[in-house]
């Protein structure tokens, strides 16, 4: 998705008066346009310092830096077939839960019992990762 969008093109799209510099409330969308995943709480952090108009140069820094920093939704969907044996978009519930819980910036409780809410486990105890990634893309 990113390699095909040029931040000038991104940028002059935003800025629809031809001011030089957008609006940083734009900033979450222009962010999304490459594919980067943030939650609600990762943009808040990231506007409460900026100013609100963005030159190019400023928007040129943050991009860059968000793509440097972020994972795309391959490698979110790489990382979930890991549990993924068969190859069938599903994986074992029990055994991702409690990688969460346990395997690099571990989650806490509160955080996978959220994760299992938007889950849905079927009867053989599986999940549907693509779900959980779409929603993660699209939050």
């Amino acid at each position: 998705m990113s390699s095909s969008i040029n931040l000038q093109q991104v940028f002059k799209y935003l800025d629809s008066t031809n001011s030089g510099s957008i609006s940083k409330a734009d900033l979450p969308k222009a962010i999304r346009y490459f594919g980067i995943i943030k939650t609600q709480n990762d943009f808040n952090y990231l506007l409460k310092d900026l100013p609100e108009q963005i030159s190019y140069e400023q928007f040129e820094k943050i991009i860059n830096d968000e793509k440097a920093n972020s994972i795309s939704k391959e490698q979110l969907l790489q990382a979930f077939q890991i549990f993924d044996e068969n190859k069938t978009g599903k994986c074992s519930a029990k055994e991702l839960f409690h990688a969460l819980s346990v395997i690099g910036e571990k989650l806490n409780e509160n955080d996978i019992e959220k994760i299992k809410k938007i889950s849905e486990v079927d009867g053989e105890g599986k999940i549907d990762y693509t779900k959980i990634v779409d929603i993660l893309i699209s939050s």
